[in-house]
């Protein structure tokens, strides 16, 4: 399944609600980091078919997923029926792989790095 891009409220509102697994990776073009994000969730997008991947350019829709008004970019956020589960951000590409295996298979997250604060959150 394609990933799916976002730049509106409505669209992240929608995709959010679905009684669906989402996966919504936040990124910027213009970050080296972000670049990896990117790739790995296309390839990991074609891997698990039952979840719903979402980007969202920071720069062109500076989403508040979740509620959020503060987060570093590359973030990503999982979503299971509408409810905010995990979210991190910084990930490497074993780290986004085995968190995105283990929502597929319904595995506990626990082995993951928590969410960076930022200076002013």
């Amino acid at each position: 399944m394609p990933v799916l891009a976002i730049n509106s409220k409505d669209g992240q509102d929608l995709v959010i609600a679905s009684n669906k697994k989402v996966v919504v990776a936040i990124t910027s073009p213009y970050l080296a980091q972000c670049n990896g994000v990117e790739k790995t969730i296309e390839e990991l997008s074609e891997m698990y078919r039952d979840i719903v991947f979402v980007s969202a350019d920071h720069g062109e829709f500076p989403p508040r997923v979740g509620g959020a008004a503060n987060y570093m970019v590359p973030w990503v956020i999982m979503y299971k029926e509408g409810e905010k589960i995990d979210q991190w951000n910084f990930p490497n590409k074993i780290t986004l792989a085995e968190r995105i295996e283990a929502f597929a298979t319904d595995r506990p997250l626990a082995s993951a790095e928590p969410l960076q604060k930022t200076r002013s959150g």
